[in-house]
């Protein structure tokens, strides 16, 4: 459905064109009309809505929240609210990718140092401190006999 709009001339007319959806032909030059930041269809010789026009229009529309920003067919908290959600949701993923992989490369490098510790200052008997041990051994237990 097409819808074509045109106000051209009429001076009594103030305020914010509302958004429709379907709205592809439109004509408002010589209004007090003014467009909002969405719309798809604006005259040449309209400004974008301000604030405090957008707020005015509101109030004699009896809006129930006439100070608020939204108007009709728009809310910019949802559009922001979608963006934002979005936004947080990513960089909260790329910090959790981010830490995850930072624990895991201290984990591996961890792991390999601490191997590498073990290996260079492993125990390793020789032949020779074999017979130390063993020789010790002997002895602690010839004395152990003495005692008893």
């Amino acid at each position: 459905m097409m819808i074509i709009l045109d106000l051209e001339g009429n001076l009594d007319l103030h305020g914010y064109v509302p958004l429709y959806p379907n709205l592809n032909n439109c004509n408002f030059d010589i209004t007090d009309l003014c467009y909002l930041p969405d719309a798809t269809c604006k005259s040449e010789d309209m400004d974008e809505c301000t604030e405090a026009e957008i707020k005015s229009t509101n109030i004699e529309n009896e809006n129930p929240n006439p100070n608020s920003d939204e108007y009709e067919n728009h809310s910019k908290s949802k559009e922001s609210f979608n963006e934002s959600t979005i936004k947080y949701i990513l960089i909260f993923i790329i910090v959790v990718i981010v830490i995850i992989g930072t624990i895991c490369l201290f984990k591996k490098y961890d792991c390999s140092y601490q191997e590498n510790i073990n290996n260079n200052y492993r125990y390793r008997p020789t032949e020779r401190n074999t017979n130390r041990i063993t020789v010790q051994r002997t002895q602690i237990t010839e004395l152990r006999l003495n005692y008893n």
